[in-house]
């Protein structure tokens, strides 16, 4: 994590010392994240668990038409399943991220008007911790998730994707943006198992942008 951190510092870092046209904003919104499972070739079936996601972003002009935008937000996702069993039986994973996004974005229009936008990019995520709740009968137990590459682990702490969103922003700097993200990297921790684990999700939020 602390490597991310150090990233994303000399990002923001190098935006507010190199260029005179940079622009920040704060992010707020509701995250819809979901993982596709693959148990020895089955997919399991899964649901989208709700979360949050807050942070901040910054936009460094490339040229007239193209802006990179990096961020460091805070996003809670993860999943729930049916279990065999007693009838209502579930198991469900939180997972508390820290996500750092690379997007280009595209203005059409004016930057100082009102104006829809769109961007793409990878994104680098920690998974910091989060927690395990399953649910079958009269039984609900909860345990924090184990973080790391050993097998013994519940899932790895470095992921890497891609994204794309679209939006519309203010002239007064307020946005709106929809955004969905898929995970490359196979998050399940014993290399050796036939066990896919991979982060995919959606989410509608809503900033400021200052200038």
């Amino acid at each position: 994590m602390k490597q991310l951190l150090l990233l994303a510092g000399i990002l923001l870092a190098t935006t507010a010392t190199g260029y005179s046209q940079i622009g920040y904003g704060v992010e707020v919104g509701l995250n819809a994240g979901d993982y596709h499972v693959k148990l020895n070739g089955d997919t399991k079936k899964t649901d989208f668990k709700l979360g949050g996601r807050v942070g901040v972003i910054a936009g460094i002009p490339l040229n007239e038409d193209f802006v990179f935008q990096p961020g460091l937000l805070y996003v809670t996702n993860g999943y729930r399943a049916d279990l065999p069993g007693a009838a209502g039986s579930y198991e469900r994973y939180r997972v508390n991220t820290i996500e750092l996004p690379l997007n280009v974005q595209h203005a059409f229009g004016d930057e100082d008007e009102a104006h829809l936008f769109a961007g793409a990019g990878p994104y680098v995520a920690y998974n910091r911790n989060g927690q395990y709740h399953i649910h079958s009968g009269t039984v609900n137990s909860d345990r924090a998730l184990k973080m790391g590459t050993w097998p013994t682990d519940d899932i790895k702490q470095m992921d890497i994707g891609v994204g794309v969103n679209g939006g519309y922003r203010l002239a007064s700097g307020l946005f709106v943006r929809l955004k969905a993200q898929l995970g490359l990297r196979n998050l399940w921790p014993d290399e050796k198992a036939d066990v896919k684990l991979r982060n995919f999700g959606f989410c509608i939020s809503g900033g400021y942008w200052f200038r």
